[in-house]
């Protein structure tokens, strides 16, 4: 039993000694892969989701921002 595990252990070795670049390789591309969809690609979305708006579409928001923390105040202090 002990032998047949140990050949096993030592064609394992010899597969990743053998194949350790493209292993390599392999787990770089993933990670620079997830990388770019969960950390890059959400944030690229939202800049060009910014871009898109005016300066006046952009005033307009914050007034209306400003208005709705004001009515927060209001309420804060109501309570």
């Amino acid at each position: 039993m002990k032998l047949i595990l140990k050949k096993i252990i030592r064609f394992l070795k010899k597969i990743f000694i053998r194949f350790f670049s493209i292993i390599n390789f392999v787990v770089i591309l993933a990670v620079l892969t997830l990388g770019y969809y969960y950390f890059l690609s959400p944030s690229i979305m939202r800049l060009k989701a910014g871009k898109n708006l005016g300066l006046e579409e952009r005033k307009k928001e914050e007034e209306r921002l400003i208005a709705y923390l004001d009515e927060l105040e209001s309420n804060e202090s109501e309570l």
